[in-house]
Protein backbone atom coordinates (compact mmCIF):
# COMPACT_ATOMS: atom_id res chain seq x y z
CA UNK A 1 0.00 0.00 0.00
CA UNK A 2 1.08 3.64 -0.38
CA UNK A 3 3.12 5.25 2.35
CA UNK A 4 1.16 8.55 2.04
CA UNK A 5 -1.54 8.31 4.79
CA UNK A 6 -4.03 10.44 2.85
CA UNK A 7 -3.56 8.38 -0.30
CA UNK A 8 -3.83 5.13 1.65
CA UNK A 9 -7.05 6.21 3.35
CA UNK A 10 -8.60 7.49 0.11
CA UNK A 11 -7.62 4.39 -1.83
CA UNK A 12 -8.97 1.96 0.77
CA UNK A 13 -12.36 3.69 0.80
CA UNK A 14 -12.26 4.01 -2.98
CA UNK A 15 -11.84 0.25 -3.49
CA UNK A 16 -14.58 -0.54 -1.00
CA UNK A 17 -17.04 1.67 -2.87
CA UNK A 18 -16.01 0.20 -6.23
CA UNK A 19 -16.68 -3.33 -4.97
CA UNK A 20 -20.16 -2.33 -3.79
CA UNK A 21 -21.21 -0.29 -6.82
CA UNK A 22 -19.66 -2.16 -9.76
CA UNK A 23 -20.77 -5.65 -10.91
CA UNK A 24 -18.39 -8.31 -9.59
CA UNK A 25 -17.19 -9.47 -13.02
CA UNK A 26 -16.56 -5.94 -14.27
CA UNK A 27 -14.69 -5.05 -11.09
CA UNK A 28 -12.53 -8.18 -11.15
CA UNK A 29 -11.52 -7.97 -14.80
CA UNK A 30 -11.17 -4.23 -15.34
CA UNK A 31 -10.86 -2.37 -12.03
CA UNK A 32 -9.22 -4.70 -9.53
CA UNK A 33 -5.81 -4.42 -11.31
CA UNK A 34 -5.78 -0.63 -10.77
CA UNK A 35 -3.07 0.64 -8.41
CA UNK A 36 -2.68 4.05 -6.69
CA UNK A 37 0.35 6.09 -7.71
CA UNK A 38 0.09 9.44 -5.99
CA UNK A 39 -2.33 12.18 -4.94
CA UNK A 40 -0.90 15.47 -6.10
CA UNK A 41 -2.55 18.90 -6.28
CA UNK A 42 -6.03 17.40 -6.24
CA UNK A 43 -5.29 14.81 -8.94
CA UNK A 44 -5.45 11.11 -8.04
CA UNK A 45 -3.10 9.23 -10.36
CA UNK A 46 -4.08 5.59 -10.86
CA UNK A 47 -1.94 3.00 -12.66
CA UNK A 48 -3.67 0.63 -15.11
CA UNK A 49 -2.33 -2.21 -17.28
CA UNK A 50 -1.14 -0.99 -20.66
CA UNK A 51 -3.65 -3.08 -22.63
CA UNK A 52 -6.71 -1.70 -20.78
CA UNK A 53 -5.61 1.81 -19.80
CA UNK A 54 -7.22 3.71 -22.71
CA UNK A 55 -10.47 1.75 -22.49
CA UNK A 56 -10.72 2.38 -18.72
CA UNK A 57 -10.12 6.08 -19.31
CA UNK A 58 -12.99 6.27 -21.80
CA UNK A 59 -15.42 3.93 -20.06
CA UNK A 60 -14.84 4.66 -16.37
CA UNK A 61 -12.95 7.98 -16.25
CA UNK A 62 -15.91 10.16 -15.29
CA UNK A 63 -17.33 7.65 -12.81
CA UNK A 64 -13.95 7.17 -11.10
CA UNK A 65 -13.55 10.92 -10.71
CA UNK A 66 -17.02 11.37 -9.18
CA UNK A 67 -16.48 8.45 -6.84
CA UNK A 68 -13.06 9.65 -5.68
CA UNK A 69 -14.39 13.19 -5.11
CA UNK A 70 -17.27 11.86 -3.01
CA UNK A 71 -14.75 10.10 -0.77
CA UNK A 72 -12.11 12.84 -0.57
CA UNK A 73 -13.22 16.40 -1.25
CA UNK A 74 -9.64 17.38 -2.13
CA UNK A 75 -9.75 15.17 -5.24
CA UNK A 76 -10.73 17.23 -8.29
CA UNK A 77 -9.64 14.82 -11.01
CA UNK A 78 -8.57 11.22 -11.63
CA UNK A 79 -5.88 10.40 -14.16
CA UNK A 80 -5.36 6.80 -15.35
CA UNK A 81 -1.71 6.32 -16.32
CA UNK A 82 0.58 3.62 -17.70
CA UNK A 83 3.48 1.89 -15.96
CA UNK A 84 6.01 4.34 -17.36
CA UNK A 85 3.86 7.34 -16.44
CA UNK A 86 3.36 5.87 -12.97
CA UNK A 87 7.11 5.61 -12.56
CA UNK A 88 7.50 9.29 -13.41
CA UNK A 89 4.62 10.36 -11.16
CA UNK A 90 5.43 8.10 -8.25
CA UNK A 91 8.54 9.91 -7.03
CA UNK A 92 11.26 7.63 -5.71
CA UNK A 93 10.86 4.12 -7.11
CA UNK A 94 11.79 2.77 -3.70
CA UNK A 95 8.24 3.62 -2.56
CA UNK A 96 6.68 1.23 -5.08
CA UNK A 97 8.19 -2.11 -4.17
CA UNK A 98 5.64 -4.90 -4.16
CA UNK A 99 2.72 -2.59 -4.88
CA UNK A 100 2.29 -3.64 -8.49
CA UNK A 101 1.26 -7.21 -7.66
CA UNK A 102 -2.33 -8.07 -8.50
CA UNK A 103 -3.78 -9.98 -5.51
CA UNK A 104 -6.31 -11.71 -7.78
CA UNK A 105 -3.53 -13.59 -9.58
CA UNK A 106 -2.82 -16.50 -7.24
CA UNK A 107 -1.86 -20.13 -7.81
CA UNK A 108 -5.30 -21.16 -6.54
CA UNK A 109 -6.95 -19.22 -9.37
CA UNK A 110 -4.68 -20.61 -12.10
CA UNK A 111 -6.34 -23.28 -14.25
CA UNK A 112 -3.84 -26.01 -15.11
CA UNK A 113 -3.93 -27.69 -18.50
CA UNK A 114 -1.72 -29.56 -20.92
CA UNK A 115 -0.18 -26.38 -22.30
CA UNK A 116 0.84 -24.85 -18.98
CA UNK A 117 1.31 -27.73 -16.52
CA UNK A 118 5.13 -27.66 -16.66
CA UNK A 119 5.24 -23.87 -16.32
CA UNK A 120 2.89 -23.95 -13.33
CA UNK A 121 4.98 -26.60 -11.56
CA UNK A 122 8.21 -24.67 -12.17
CA UNK A 123 6.66 -21.39 -11.01
CA UNK A 124 5.38 -23.00 -7.81
CA UNK A 125 8.81 -24.51 -7.15
CA UNK A 126 10.45 -21.10 -7.63
CA UNK A 127 7.96 -19.58 -5.17
CA UNK A 128 8.47 -22.29 -2.56
CA UNK A 129 12.28 -22.40 -2.90
CA UNK A 130 13.46 -19.00 -4.15
CA UNK A 131 16.91 -19.09 -5.79
CA UNK A 132 17.13 -22.83 -5.10
CA UNK A 133 14.87 -24.51 -7.66
CA UNK A 134 15.14 -22.80 -11.06
CA UNK A 135 17.09 -19.58 -11.34
CA UNK A 136 16.51 -17.80 -13.59
CA UNK A 137 13.11 -19.05 -14.71
CA UNK A 138 12.09 -17.80 -18.14
CA UNK A 139 8.46 -18.19 -19.24
CA UNK A 140 7.43 -17.42 -22.80
CA UNK A 141 4.39 -17.75 -25.01
CA UNK A 142 1.82 -15.69 -26.94
CA UNK A 143 -0.39 -13.15 -25.16
CA UNK A 144 -3.16 -14.51 -22.98
CA UNK A 145 -1.68 -17.88 -21.99
CA UNK A 146 -1.04 -17.12 -18.30
CA UNK A 147 2.53 -15.81 -18.07
CA UNK A 148 1.62 -12.66 -16.14
CA UNK A 149 -0.71 -14.64 -13.88
CA UNK A 150 2.15 -16.96 -12.90
CA UNK A 151 4.53 -14.06 -12.23
CA UNK A 152 2.02 -12.39 -9.91
CA UNK A 153 1.20 -15.74 -8.30
CA UNK A 154 4.88 -16.26 -7.44
CA UNK A 155 5.07 -12.79 -5.92
CA UNK A 156 1.83 -13.13 -3.96
CA UNK A 157 2.82 -16.55 -2.64
CA UNK A 158 6.20 -15.24 -1.48
CA UNK A 159 4.77 -12.14 0.20
CA UNK A 160 2.28 -14.27 2.14
CA UNK A 161 4.63 -17.08 3.16
CA UNK A 162 7.90 -15.21 3.70
CA UNK A 163 7.33 -11.60 4.65
CA UNK A 164 11.05 -11.07 5.21
CA UNK A 165 11.72 -11.24 1.47
CA UNK A 166 11.51 -8.14 -0.72
CA UNK A 167 9.47 -8.73 -3.88
CA UNK A 168 9.50 -6.55 -6.98
CA UNK A 169 7.30 -6.93 -10.04
CA UNK A 170 7.99 -4.72 -13.06
CA UNK A 171 7.42 -4.74 -16.78
CA UNK A 172 10.03 -4.14 -19.43
CA UNK A 173 8.33 -0.83 -20.16
CA UNK A 174 8.45 0.23 -16.50
CA UNK A 175 12.12 -0.77 -16.21
CA UNK A 176 12.90 1.32 -19.29
CA UNK A 177 10.91 4.30 -18.02
CA UNK A 178 12.55 4.18 -14.59
CA UNK A 179 15.99 3.87 -16.16
CA UNK A 180 15.44 6.84 -18.48
CA UNK A 181 14.00 8.97 -15.68
CA UNK A 182 16.88 8.09 -13.35
CA UNK A 183 19.45 9.15 -15.94
CA UNK A 184 17.71 12.45 -16.58
CA UNK A 185 17.29 13.21 -12.88
CA UNK A 186 20.72 11.96 -11.88
CA UNK A 187 19.24 9.35 -9.54
CA UNK A 188 20.96 6.20 -10.81
CA UNK A 189 21.94 5.27 -7.28
CA UNK A 190 18.26 5.15 -6.29
CA UNK A 191 17.43 3.18 -9.44
CA UNK A 192 20.13 0.59 -8.75
CA UNK A 193 19.10 0.25 -5.13
CA UNK A 194 15.52 -0.35 -6.21
CA UNK A 195 16.12 -2.90 -8.95
CA UNK A 196 19.17 -4.66 -7.53
CA UNK A 197 17.90 -4.91 -3.96
CA UNK A 198 14.92 -7.29 -4.00
CA UNK A 199 15.11 -10.95 -3.06
CA UNK A 200 12.61 -11.84 -5.78
CA UNK A 201 12.61 -10.03 -9.12
CA UNK A 202 9.66 -10.58 -11.48
CA UNK A 203 10.18 -8.98 -14.89
CA UNK A 204 7.28 -9.14 -17.37
CA UNK A 205 7.22 -8.36 -21.11
CA UNK A 206 11.00 -8.31 -21.35
CA UNK A 207 10.74 -8.28 -25.16
CA UNK A 208 10.09 -4.53 -24.80
CA UNK A 209 13.81 -4.10 -24.08
CA UNK A 210 15.05 -6.05 -27.11
CA UNK A 211 15.74 -3.07 -29.36
CA UNK A 212 16.99 -0.77 -26.58
CA UNK A 213 20.75 -1.41 -26.21
CA UNK A 214 21.38 1.01 -23.31
CA UNK A 215 18.46 -0.37 -21.32
CA UNK A 216 19.55 -3.91 -22.17
CA UNK A 217 23.05 -3.19 -20.94
CA UNK A 218 21.66 -1.90 -17.63
CA UNK A 219 19.40 -4.94 -17.33
CA UNK A 220 22.44 -7.18 -17.85
CA UNK A 221 24.23 -5.58 -14.89
CA UNK A 222 21.01 -5.69 -12.84
CA UNK A 223 20.57 -9.38 -13.65
CA UNK A 224 24.15 -10.22 -12.67
CA UNK A 225 23.82 -8.28 -9.41
CA UNK A 226 20.60 -10.08 -8.49
CA UNK A 227 21.87 -13.58 -9.28
CA UNK A 228 25.23 -13.06 -7.55
CA UNK A 229 23.37 -11.67 -4.55
CA UNK A 230 21.25 -14.81 -4.22
CA UNK A 231 17.98 -13.36 -5.53
CA UNK A 232 15.42 -15.33 -7.50
CA UNK A 233 14.75 -13.96 -11.00
CA UNK A 234 11.65 -14.86 -13.01
CA UNK A 235 11.20 -13.42 -16.49
CA UNK A 236 8.32 -13.53 -18.98
CA UNK A 237 8.21 -12.63 -22.67
CA UNK A 238 6.12 -13.29 -25.75
CA UNK A 239 8.94 -15.36 -27.27
CA UNK A 240 11.97 -17.38 -26.24
CA UNK A 241 15.39 -15.72 -25.77
CA UNK A 242 16.53 -17.28 -29.04
CA UNK A 243 13.65 -15.49 -30.76
CA UNK A 244 15.00 -12.05 -29.83
CA UNK A 245 17.91 -11.54 -32.23
CA UNK A 246 18.23 -7.82 -31.41
CA UNK A 247 18.80 -8.58 -27.72
CA UNK A 248 22.34 -8.29 -26.38
CA UNK A 249 23.88 -11.74 -26.80
CA UNK A 250 25.24 -11.63 -23.25
CA UNK A 251 21.78 -10.96 -21.86
CA UNK A 252 20.30 -13.69 -24.04
CA UNK A 253 22.88 -16.12 -22.67
CA UNK A 254 21.92 -15.14 -19.11
CA UNK A 255 18.25 -15.82 -19.81
CA UNK A 256 19.05 -19.21 -21.33
CA UNK A 257 21.28 -20.20 -18.42
CA UNK A 258 18.26 -21.25 -16.36
CA UNK A 259 15.01 -23.04 -17.12
CA UNK A 260 13.19 -21.81 -20.25
CA UNK A 261 9.57 -22.96 -20.58
CA UNK A 262 7.01 -22.36 -23.30
CA UNK A 263 3.31 -21.90 -22.49
CA UNK A 264 0.95 -23.03 -25.24
CA UNK A 265 -2.52 -21.60 -25.88
CA UNK A 266 -5.12 -23.45 -23.77
CA UNK A 267 -6.80 -26.45 -25.35
CA UNK A 268 -10.55 -26.95 -25.28
CA UNK A 269 -10.58 -28.83 -21.96
CA UNK A 270 -8.56 -26.09 -20.28
CA UNK A 271 -10.74 -23.34 -21.75
CA UNK A 272 -13.85 -25.14 -20.53
CA UNK A 273 -12.35 -25.42 -17.03
CA UNK A 274 -11.56 -21.71 -17.11
CA UNK A 275 -15.13 -20.86 -18.08
CA UNK A 276 -16.50 -23.02 -15.25
CA UNK A 277 -14.11 -21.49 -12.72
CA UNK A 278 -14.76 -17.89 -13.77
CA UNK A 279 -18.51 -18.42 -13.93
CA UNK A 280 -18.48 -19.62 -10.32
CA UNK A 281 -21.86 -19.95 -8.65
CA UNK A 282 -23.62 -18.04 -11.44
CA UNK A 283 -24.05 -21.16 -13.51
CA UNK A 284 -25.09 -24.73 -12.92
CA UNK A 285 -22.67 -26.93 -14.85
CA UNK A 286 -25.31 -29.52 -15.71
CA UNK A 287 -27.94 -27.02 -16.93
CA UNK A 288 -25.59 -24.83 -18.94
CA UNK A 289 -22.95 -27.28 -20.16
CA UNK A 290 -23.82 -26.99 -23.88
CA UNK A 291 -23.63 -23.18 -23.79
CA UNK A 292 -20.37 -23.23 -21.86
CA UNK A 293 -18.93 -25.79 -24.27
CA UNK A 294 -19.85 -23.58 -27.21
CA UNK A 295 -18.21 -20.56 -25.60
CA UNK A 296 -15.04 -22.52 -24.84
CA UNK A 297 -14.87 -23.94 -28.37
CA UNK A 298 -15.50 -20.70 -30.22
CA UNK A 299 -13.26 -18.29 -28.28
CA UNK A 300 -9.82 -19.83 -28.51
CA UNK A 301 -7.50 -16.87 -29.15
CA UNK A 302 -6.51 -16.24 -25.51
CA UNK A 303 -7.62 -16.54 -21.89
CA UNK A 304 -8.30 -12.78 -21.80
CA UNK A 305 -10.62 -13.05 -24.80
CA UNK A 306 -12.39 -16.03 -23.22
CA UNK A 307 -12.96 -14.21 -19.93
CA UNK A 308 -14.17 -11.15 -21.81
CA UNK A 309 -16.60 -13.26 -23.84
CA UNK A 310 -17.99 -14.81 -20.65
CA UNK A 311 -18.56 -11.37 -19.15
CA UNK A 312 -20.38 -10.23 -22.31
CA UNK A 313 -22.54 -13.34 -22.42
CA UNK A 314 -23.41 -12.98 -18.75
CA UNK A 315 -24.20 -9.28 -19.11
CA UNK A 316 -26.37 -9.87 -22.18
CA UNK A 317 -28.30 -12.68 -20.47
CA UNK A 318 -28.85 -10.53 -17.39
CA UNK A 319 -29.87 -7.35 -19.20
CA UNK A 320 -32.26 -9.12 -21.58
CA UNK A 321 -33.47 -11.52 -18.86
CA UNK A 322 -32.83 -14.54 -21.08
CA UNK A 323 -31.62 -17.98 -20.00
CA UNK A 324 -28.11 -19.03 -20.96
CA UNK A 325 -28.46 -21.16 -24.09
CA UNK A 326 -26.28 -22.00 -27.06
CA UNK A 327 -28.49 -19.73 -29.18
CA UNK A 328 -27.75 -16.81 -26.87
CA UNK A 329 -24.02 -17.53 -26.95
CA UNK A 330 -24.09 -17.69 -30.75
CA UNK A 331 -25.92 -14.37 -30.86
CA UNK A 332 -23.51 -12.62 -28.50
CA UNK A 333 -20.41 -13.95 -30.24
CA UNK A 334 -21.82 -13.25 -33.67
CA UNK A 335 -23.04 -9.71 -33.03
CA UNK A 336 -20.96 -8.35 -30.16
CA UNK A 337 -17.60 -9.85 -31.07
CA UNK A 338 -15.40 -9.38 -34.09
CA UNK A 339 -14.82 -12.35 -36.36
CA UNK A 340 -11.19 -12.53 -35.22
CA UNK A 341 -12.27 -13.63 -31.77
CA UNK A 342 -14.69 -16.31 -32.86
CA UNK A 343 -13.00 -19.27 -34.44
CA UNK A 344 -16.08 -20.99 -35.80
CA UNK A 345 -17.58 -17.96 -37.52
CA UNK A 346 -14.21 -16.82 -38.80
CA UNK A 347 -13.88 -20.19 -40.49
CA UNK A 348 -17.32 -19.80 -42.13
CA UNK A 349 -18.99 -22.63 -40.21
CA UNK A 350 -22.81 -22.59 -40.36
CA UNK A 351 -24.86 -22.19 -37.21
CA UNK A 352 -27.28 -24.81 -35.92
CA UNK A 353 -30.19 -22.44 -36.62
CA UNK A 354 -29.10 -22.18 -40.26
CA UNK A 355 -28.73 -25.94 -40.62
CA UNK A 356 -32.18 -26.54 -39.14
CA UNK A 357 -33.75 -23.86 -41.35
CA UNK A 358 -32.20 -25.19 -44.58
CA UNK A 359 -33.05 -28.83 -43.76
CA UNK A 360 -36.68 -28.07 -42.94
CA UNK A 361 -37.01 -25.90 -46.03
CA UNK A 362 -35.92 -28.81 -48.23
CA UNK A 363 -38.34 -31.20 -46.55
CA UNK A 364 -41.30 -28.81 -46.15
CA UNK A 365 -41.29 -28.81 -42.36
CA UNK A 366 -41.30 -26.16 -39.65
CA UNK A 367 -37.91 -25.81 -37.87
CA UNK A 368 -39.78 -26.02 -34.57
CA UNK A 369 -40.65 -29.63 -35.45
CA UNK A 370 -37.01 -30.63 -34.97
CA UNK A 371 -37.13 -29.65 -31.29
CA UNK A 372 -40.60 -31.05 -30.69
CA UNK A 373 -41.66 -34.46 -29.41
CA UNK A 374 -43.11 -35.41 -32.79
CA UNK A 375 -42.14 -38.90 -33.98
CA UNK A 376 -43.57 -38.92 -37.49
CA UNK A 377 -41.34 -40.55 -40.12
CA UNK A 378 -40.64 -37.32 -42.01
CA UNK A 379 -39.85 -35.36 -38.83
CA UNK A 380 -37.53 -38.07 -37.51
CA UNK A 381 -35.78 -38.23 -40.88
CA UNK A 382 -35.31 -34.46 -41.03
CA UNK A 383 -34.11 -34.38 -37.43
CA UNK A 384 -31.50 -37.06 -38.11
CA UNK A 385 -30.25 -35.33 -41.26
CA UNK A 386 -29.95 -31.99 -39.42
CA UNK A 387 -28.12 -33.66 -36.52
CA UNK A 388 -25.76 -35.31 -38.99
CA UNK A 389 -24.96 -31.96 -40.61
CA UNK A 390 -24.43 -30.33 -37.21
CA UNK A 391 -21.97 -33.05 -36.25
CA UNK A 392 -20.12 -32.75 -39.57
CA UNK A 393 -20.11 -28.98 -40.04
CA UNK A 394 -19.81 -27.46 -36.55
CA UNK A 395 -17.35 -27.77 -33.68
CA UNK A 396 -20.08 -28.43 -31.13
CA UNK A 397 -20.06 -31.48 -28.87
CA UNK A 398 -22.78 -34.12 -28.99
CA UNK A 399 -24.51 -32.80 -25.82
CA UNK A 400 -24.45 -29.25 -27.20
CA UNK A 401 -26.08 -30.40 -30.45
CA UNK A 402 -28.67 -32.46 -28.61
CA UNK A 403 -29.58 -29.46 -26.48
CA UNK A 404 -30.61 -27.56 -29.63
CA UNK A 405 -32.92 -30.36 -30.70
CA UNK A 406 -35.29 -30.22 -27.75
CA UNK A 407 -32.76 -31.20 -25.09
CA UNK A 408 -32.14 -34.65 -26.52
CA UNK A 409 -29.40 -36.90 -25.16
CA UNK A 410 -25.98 -37.09 -26.83
CA UNK A 411 -26.64 -40.76 -27.68
CA UNK A 412 -29.57 -39.63 -29.87
CA UNK A 413 -27.24 -37.39 -31.85
CA UNK A 414 -24.70 -40.17 -32.21
CA UNK A 415 -27.41 -42.59 -33.39
CA UNK A 416 -28.70 -40.03 -35.92
CA UNK A 417 -25.22 -39.48 -37.30
CA UNK A 418 -24.68 -43.21 -37.76
CA UNK A 419 -28.07 -43.67 -39.42
CA UNK A 420 -27.51 -40.93 -41.98
CA UNK A 421 -23.94 -42.00 -42.63
CA UNK A 422 -25.22 -45.51 -43.43
CA UNK A 423 -27.94 -44.14 -45.71
CA UNK A 424 -25.36 -42.16 -47.69
CA UNK A 425 -23.84 -45.45 -48.84
CA UNK A 426 -27.07 -47.09 -49.93
CA UNK A 427 -29.81 -44.47 -50.41
CA UNK A 428 -29.42 -42.13 -53.41
CA UNK A 429 -32.19 -39.67 -52.36
CA UNK A 430 -30.51 -39.16 -48.99
CA UNK A 431 -27.18 -38.69 -50.69
CA UNK A 432 -28.61 -36.07 -53.05
CA UNK A 433 -30.40 -34.31 -50.20
CA UNK A 434 -27.24 -34.06 -48.07
CA UNK A 435 -25.18 -32.88 -51.04
CA UNK A 436 -27.74 -30.18 -51.85
CA UNK A 437 -27.96 -29.05 -48.23
CA UNK A 438 -24.18 -28.82 -47.92
CA UNK A 439 -24.04 -26.79 -51.12
CA UNK A 440 -26.65 -24.37 -49.73
CA UNK A 441 -24.65 -24.13 -46.51
CA UNK A 442 -21.55 -23.17 -48.45
CA UNK A 443 -19.59 -26.38 -47.87
CA UNK A 444 -18.23 -29.03 -50.19
CA UNK A 445 -20.65 -31.81 -51.25
CA UNK A 446 -20.48 -35.04 -49.30
CA UNK A 447 -18.02 -37.65 -50.60
CA UNK A 448 -18.17 -41.38 -49.97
Amino acid sequence: MPEDPQLESTWTAFLERLRNEIPADVYRIWLQPLRPVTLSEGVLYIQAPKQTRDWIRRRFGGALCKLAASIDASVTAVEVVSDAEAARRGGSPMDRRGRRLNPAYRFEEFVIGAGNRFAHAAALAAAELPAQAYNPLFLHGPPGVGKTHLLHAIGNYTMVNDRALDVLYATGEAFTGDFTSAIRAGHMDVFKQHYRGPDLMLLDDVQFIESKPRTGDELLHTFDALISGGAQVVIAADRAPAGMPALDSRLRDRFESGLVINLDPPDFETRLSIVHKRAGTWLSASDHLPALELLARQVSSSIHALEGALIRVRAYASLTQQPLTTALVEHVLGHLYSADGVRGRAAGKPSIDRIQEITCGALALDPADLSSAKRGRQVVYARQVAMYLCRELTDLSLPAIGQRFGGRDHTTVLHAHRQVRGRLLTDEPTRQLVDNLMEQLGTAPQKS
